[in-house]
């Protein structure tokens, strides 16, 4: 995952800032300026330091740099842990939004064919009322013709 550069700025002026404080604070700043493994950095700090200084200089230097390297271990395995369960989260509501999405699509096409028969009905429907018209307007027609004519006398049996 690359890192953001808002977030290695940031890194590097907190590693430049901590730099300037004790032999602790100086290891945390080297880790975050380098993004070594922290174990590995603090071991050389404390080789430096026993090299360089006297013998208590050197333990103290060890307890300090050892100190911070397990603390940036620990930090770093929660962290780690958060995104790992922030993973398993965000694939399982790409999961249920998949699953939504299926459910959804599903009924579209149910939607869309009861929309296509109800198209179908009203067809038929308008289809009756214009045959219903033509009969009505038949009706008419006949009742109309049957007033007009006049009635025929009827002949009388002989």
């Amino acid at each position: 995952m690359a890192e953001n550069p808002l977030q290695r700025l940031a890194r590097l002026l907190g590693g430049v800032v901590l730099l300037q404080g004790r032999m602790g604070h100086q290891v945390l700043g080297q880790t975050l300026i380098l993004g070594s493994p922290d174990l590995e950095l603090a071991a050389g700090n404390v080789v430096i330091a026993a090299a360089a200084g006297t013998r208590s200089g050197a333990v103290k230097a060890a307890f300090q740099t050892t100190g911070s390297a397990i603390a940036i271990t620990l930090l770093d395995r929660r962290q780690r842990k958060r995104l790992a369960r922030d993973e398993a989260l965000t694939h399982e509501r790409e999961r249920v939004s998949r699953e939504r999405q299926a459910t959804l699509d599903q009924q579209q096409k149910q939607l869309a064919a009861r929309q296509h028969e109800f198209a179908a009905l009203e067809a038929h429907l308008a289809d009756l009322q214009r045959q219903n018209a033509e009969l009505q307007r038949r009706l008419e027609a006949n009742a109309v013709a049957s007033t007009a004519k006049p009635a025929r006398k009827q002949r009388k049996p002989r």
